[in-house]
């Protein structure tokens, strides 16, 4: 399936998951700003960044000053290596997490290690190793501002969502006003 960058509504736009589930993506809102874009969620890997990166420039959008994590996950988090010139954003409890997570060697090796110790690993990590062209270069990047229930940015707010079984206490979703958007985790929907 071809994706591509859609607009939602006024400034906000969306980059979709993939809709094949053996395909670990997740969704990119974009919040476009005069003063530059905020991202909500950096993408899986350096590859798909490169893919999103084309379509804001195709939509002629202002490039990306923000990105803000809606949580940890990898498919989230896992692209923002190849943001550098961007200030990211996320949840104290989340960062806490990245920053165990960046201290691991990612690699292929790294990930038959870790699933010949742990085999429930498995899914997981094929679908982290088949999302990477390339380990070069590559990191993970724990928040450089961390906020514990709202931030407010140029644009929009930052908020805590309530805990999910399926994240964990970090979520965080950026509301746009006056747009009646909320761009958070997974999909963009009406503010909570």
């Amino acid at each position: 399936m071809r994706r591509s960058l859609r607009r939602l509504a006024g400034r906000v736009w969306w980059y979709p998951h993939d809709d094949d589930h053996d395909i670990i993506q997740g969704g990119v809102a974009v919040i476009a700003e005069e003063s530059g874009s905020v991202l909500v969620d950096a993408g899986n890997s350096p590859a798909a960044v490169r893919r999103i990166r084309a379509e804001i420039e195709a939509a002629g959008l202002p490039a990306p000053r923000r990105l803000v994590y809606t949580h940890h996950h990898w498919d989230h988090v896992w692209g923002a290596c190849a943001w550098p010139d961007v200030e990211v954003i996320g949840h104290r409890s989340g960062a806490r997490i990245l920053e165990a997570e960046a201290r691991h060697p990612w690699g292929h090796r790294y990930l038959r290690e870790e699933v010949a110790a742990n085999p429930r690993l498995g899914p997981s990590f094929r679908a982290r190793a088949w999302a990477m062209e390339s380990w070069e270069g590559f990191a993970v990047v724990p928040p450089h501002t961390e906020f514990d229930d709202t931030l407010t940015l140029p644009g929009g707010v930052v908020r805590r969502q309530p805990q999910s079984p399926a994240y964990g206490a970090g979520d965080a979703g950026v509301a746009r006003h006056p747009s009646p958007l909320t761009a958070g985790g997974d999909q963009p929907g009406a503010p909570g």
